[in-house]
């Protein structure tokens, strides 16, 4: 079950009453993801994520730098964020950072400039590729935090920056370039590839060179958000992507330097 929030720091207030349509749409799926899920939160202000119903009261209400949006896209909004937290849910049962604030304010961004329509583009294959990846594939991941805290995006960006610098975390360009990726990856199992072998009942894939069971990953996304070594601090809904930095190497190394290399 989700215990009670913590007490955030200042620069995080509670924000206006939701429209009770939405209202009841989030508190619907944060009811469903009580049952299934014991999310944590990399945030070092808290102990646990936001619920939904939170970040709507956070992420809609409309700023002084970012445009107001209608009901009917609030509405959208909400619908489409749960349904990227219920694929998790279900997808990844064995997930356990999992703070939603800044995909859910892409989401408004993208619903506030371009409209229901570019945002259902954008949440089907963001709620595709979790299927595809998850413990309903053969490619059977166990964590969405190489996606979610922006490993993914800041490798696939490092290897053209020049023609990926501009594209966002959650932008048609890079959810495309996932999808087709786990269809490769899917055919290689299929195929018996020596790198990614099918797998037993049970089992998760890891292909990296260093442990990620429970407490093994766990101990290292907690010592990594402490270096600022996320290139997503997706805790904040303000937060700035970096793909600049040796991520991926900086994680190795940390992970060496907890013991946990295989």
């Amino acid at each position: 079950m989700v215990a009670p929030r913590s007490k955030r720091a200042p620069s995080r207030p509670a924000r206006a009453a939701l429209d009770p349509h939405v209202n009841e749409l989030l508190a619907s799926t944060d009811a469903f993801l009580a049952t299934r899920t014991r999310w944590r939160t990399l945030d070092p202000a808290a102990t646990r994520p936001r619920t939904l119903v939170e970040l709507g009261r956070a992420i809609l209400p409309a700023r002084a730098d970012r445009p107001s949006i209608h009901d009917q896209q609030a509405i959208a909004w909400a619908m489409a964020l749960s349904d990227l937290a219920r694929a998790i849910a279900r997808e990844f049962p064995d997930n356990i950072f999992a703070d939603l604030d800044h995909v859910g304010s892409e989401l408004r961004r993208v619903v506030a400039e371009a409209g229901h329509v570019a945002l259902e583009r954008t949440i089907d294959p963001l709620v595709r590729i979790h299927r595809l990846y998850g413990k309903s594939s053969r490619v059977r991941f166990r964590y969405v935090h190489d996606f979610l805290y922006g490993f993914d995006w800041a490798k696939w960006v490092a290897r053209e920056p020049t023609t990926r610098a501009r594209v966002r975390p959650y932008d048609l360009a890079f959810l495309a370039h996932i999808e087709a990726r786990a269809g490769e990856l899917d055919a290689l199992v299929a195929a018996g590839d020596p790198s990614y072998p099918p797998l037993a009942p049970g089992e998760h894939r890891n292909p990296f060179s260093f442990e990620r069971g429970p407490e093994a990953e766990a101990r290292l996304f907690t010592c990594l958000v402490a270096q600022d070594l996320l290139p997503i601090r997706a805790f904040d809904a303000d937060a700035a992507p970096s793909w600049q930095r040796p991520f991926h190497a900086a994680r190795e190394a940390q992970a060496r330097a907890l013991g946990l290399a295989r």
